[in-house]
């Protein structure tokens, strides 16, 4: 029998790690060390410097204000949770990367103290699988003509992000997403034009790259962990 591809009308966060896994840890082996300490603020300050590293590989950057660029902190914010004794490694367990990437980098900039609540949780998980019910590919996926890597990061999302203003790198994203949105009859992925569909799988990938993976998958746009040189 043939490999099942895991399609489902909710976001599962457990069966895209499954799947997932160890093709996202290849690609981003800097996050995924940072997930062994015990500290959030490190793996917040790990996640905005792998951030500002692809937004700064080889693409032109916008010319900003000057004074507008945050200056690198020194160290890491302090980030507390509402959670007792929660550990990077242990909430990635429960909530995915995707969930912990967003509740890590959504509210405030890197430089500042961040908590993270419960509610806030519930609300990033809610938000992606809103996107996953929008997008989620039910049809025959098609031949990978094009690559993911044709899409560069969005020119606001980038320059926030080489700013270290990663809060408004994700309200960039979340706005990405409505104007994917508009026009699109009761969301059908069929009413979507397919550029702005396919950016903003390559930005979304960039935060969450689980789901990213999976959904750019389903559209052609990456190989399959599975795939024979899938790695390279």
């Amino acid at each position: 029998m043939a490999k099942a591809v895991y399609i489902s009308p909710e976001y599962n966060p457990h069966s895209l790690k499954r799947d997932w896994g160890f093709f996202v840890e290849t690609k981003r082996p800097d996050i995924f060390g940072a997930m062994s300490s015990t500290s959030f603020a490190t793996l917040r300050q790990t996640l905005v410097r792998s951030l500002r590293e692809i937004a700064l590989a080889g693409h032109v950057i916008s010319t900003n204000k000057e004074g507008d660029s945050k200056p690198k902190p020194s160290s890491p914010a302090k980030v507390t949770i509402d959670i007792p004794e929660a550990t990077a490694n242990a909430l990635y367990n429960e909530v995915g990367l995707d969930v912990l990437t967003l509740a890590l980098l959504a509210d405030v900039p890197v430089h500042r103290p961040l908590h993270i609540s419960h509610n806030s949780l519930i609300g990033h998980w809610r938000w992606l699988r809103l996107v996953w019910r929008t997008l989620v590919q039910t049809k025959t996926r098609p031949a990978a003509i094009h690559p993911i890597e044709e899409f560069p990061p969005d020119q606001i999302l980038r320059d926030a992000l080489l700013e270290n203003r990663n809060n408004v790198a994700i309200a960039q994203l979340r706005q990405m997403f409505h104007d994917l949105l508009e026009g699109a009859c009761e969301r059908d992925p069929e009413q979507i034009e397919s550029d702005k569909l396919y950016s903003f799988l390559a930005n979304l990938t960039l935060f969450c790259p689980f789901i990213g993976s999976e959904l750019s998958y389903q559209y052609g746009l990456v190989e399959a962990p599975w795939t024979k040189g899938s790695l390279k």
